[in-house]
């Protein structure tokens, strides 16, 4: 009862000054960070999120990353990974949602803390390629596989102690594309958990408003 009044009283004052109160609804990301396809339209952004996620997730030092990537760029990827591994450093730790993880999407996820997959999300792995494939290993080509071999091995570590899978075995079992459903990949220890989520969150805010700008 007194909750009311002094409710009521207060908008009673406010009216009394010229005031009212306007709420305003709209829908913002439920997450610090997203990440879609990794590539040089959005890395700034990215990696801008990546920044304010420091600064506003200080106390808990939790951040909630939305992965719906189809992959992209190894270099950006891998830009994005060494600037979480920083966080981790800071004593940050990632919870990341997943609808779809391909390519350098799947393993950027490999890097968080705790992985959480919707029950219609995918997943995809396949070896570092040129343009849409990885052309045969030659003789002829022998400098290009090195640096192939070289940026698989980068990432090699962290994707196998998550999937649970000896690094030296990693690339005989997974050396074609290869496709998850949210169940399976739940089995293969590529999410930790299957659970439904929105990537959005209704945001409400209230505005004092003069009463001559109602008309």
């Amino acid at each position: 009862m007194k909750k009311l009044l002094s409710l009521a009283f207060i908008g009673s004052f406010l009216l009394g000054i010229g005031l009212s109160i306007k709420k305003e609804e709209k829908l913002k990301s439920a997450f610090d960070v997203e990440i879609g396809a990794v590539n040089y339209f959005n890395a700034d952004a990215v990696l801008k999120e990546f920044k304010r996620a420091e600064i506003s997730n200080r106390h808990d030092k939790v951040i909630d990353v939305a992965i719906n990537s189809g992959g992209g760029s190894v270099h950006l990827g891998l830009e994005f990974i060494e600037e979480m591994k920083s966080l981790k450093d800071k004593g940050y730790k990632f919870n990341c949602y997943v609808r779809n993880a391909y390519s350098m999407g799947f393993i950027i996820l490999q890097y968080c803390d705790h992985r959480i997959g919707s029950s219609n999300s995918t997943y995809m792995h396949h070896l570092v390629q040129i343009g849409y494939g990885r052309p045969e290993r030659t003789e002829k080509n022998k400098k290009l596989f090195k640096s192939l071999d070289f940026f698989d091995n980068l990432v090699l570590e962290e994707i196998a102690k998550k999937m649970k899978v000896d690094p030296k075995k990693f690339f005989e079992i997974y050396k074609d594309d290869k496709w998850w459903a949210a169940k399976d990949a739940l089995k293969a220890n590529i999410i930790d958990e299957i659970k439904s989520f929105s990537l959005f969150k209704r945001e409400v805010k209230y505005k004092l408003i003069p009463f001559w700008r109602r008309f």
